[in-house]
């Protein structure tokens, strides 16, 4: 085997050679017969200086054709190659610019209309963002006018107060619309403000204290079904209009003294219920450590999310996934079940 590759080393990088040849002679040709053809020309000139045509009157036949013999002579051989082979070369060179020169129409007609095609998109681009930034203070000034008719009419706000409106969106405030009387309280200021600073991020994140305790105790419940088969407290769920709720914690909170229960308005002007400890030094001795642990866990989840990324985080538990509104949540016996899924 080695002395056969040896022998078919050398002819296969023969071969190779010559391909590589063959395609350099295809794609220069034209150049190559115009340039020998000027070459022989310039010596069959040379040699025809020199030559004397009386020398030999005899004639020779050429495929049955009766030519003179001095056409085989070098110098009028030499000269007649190269008239031929210049004219071969100057023929392709004509039929070769013929076929490139539609293109090269085309090719100039659009390097011409590039430029006009990016002036036209730079003016409507710079026309839609006008537009935008029009539409955006004509929306930002008609809320302003109907928050400076609340103002005046209901809210009877004076001129060291102001009356703004946001619209929450991804993970900021964004202002749309702002009224005072006092011009400087009225100014735009911050057009946006992150939803986790500020009075704004405080209030947005509480939400409603019940309603997010209320679900923290049903991802401890969860948890604990999941780790050990049992849930921490005795509250049996249900799916109701926003995940999972029962009026068992409030109750409990109102009855217990070491919790103070306390009404208070979200920034909506709703209703919420707060809870928080009346004593920093609570007995947890009824929990075992089991059950600390899970709740430790939970809270470190979700102490940082604010209401929209909390109620997500909640939503995406299997028994709210796989239930739909209204169902009772048997714990348990779904934790088993996506125990069993997952085998």
């Amino acid at each position: 085997m080695n002395a056969l590759l040896a022998q078919d080393g050398p002819a296969a990088s023969e071969r190779r050679r010559l391909v590589v040849a063959a395609d350099w002679i295809h794609d220069h040709w034209v150049g190559l017969c115009l340039h020998f053809g000027t070459l022989l020309l310039a010596v069959g000139g040379v040699l025809l200086s020199s030559w004397d045509l009386s020398v030999d009157t005899s004639c020779m036949t050429f495929f049955g054709l009766n030519l003179p013999n001095w056409v085989s002579q070098p110098a009028p051989l030499t000269f007649g190659t190269g008239v031929v082979a210049y004219l071969v070369g100057f023929v392709a060179t004509a039929i070769r610019k013929s076929k490139e020169k539609p293109l090269r129409i085309e090719l100039n007609n659009l390097r011409s209309e590039n430029p006009e095609l990016r002036v036209s998109l730079e003016e409507a681009e710079q026309a839609a963002g006008e537009l935008s930034i029009l539409r955006r203070h004509d929306i930002f000034r008609l809320v302003s006018d109907y928050l400076g008719h609340m103002s005046i009419e209901h809210l009877q706000l004076t001129d060291r107060e102001r009356l703004s409106l946001y619209v929450h969106n991804n993970n900021h405030f964004q202002l749309i619309g702002r009224h005072s009387l006092n011009k400087e309280l009225g100014k735009i200021g911050r057009p946006k403000i992150s939803d986790s600073v500020g009075c704004l991020g405080k209030a947005w994140a509480g939400g409603g204290s019940n309603a997010r305790l209320t679900k923290i105790i049903y991802l401890a419940d969860w948890e604990s079904a999941q780790e050990f088969g049992r849930q921490i407290s005795r509250i049996e769920w249900v799916f109701n209009h926003y995940g999972p709720y029962v009026d068992d914690v409030q109750y409990e909170a109102k009855i217990d003294p070491l919790v103070e229960v306390i009404s208070a308005t979200t920034i909506y002007g709703t209703n919420k219920i707060l809870m928080r400890l009346n004593q920093s030094d609570a007995d947890y001795s009824a929990l075992d450590i089991s059950d600390l642990r899970v709740i430790d866990h939970v809270i470190a989840n979700t102490q940082h999310k604010f209401w929209n990324a909390f109620i997500e985080y909640v939503y995406d538990t299997y028994p709210i996934r796989m239930n739909t509104r209204y169902a009772n949540l048997n714990l348990v016996a779904l934790a088993d079940e996506l125990k069993n899924n997952a085998q």
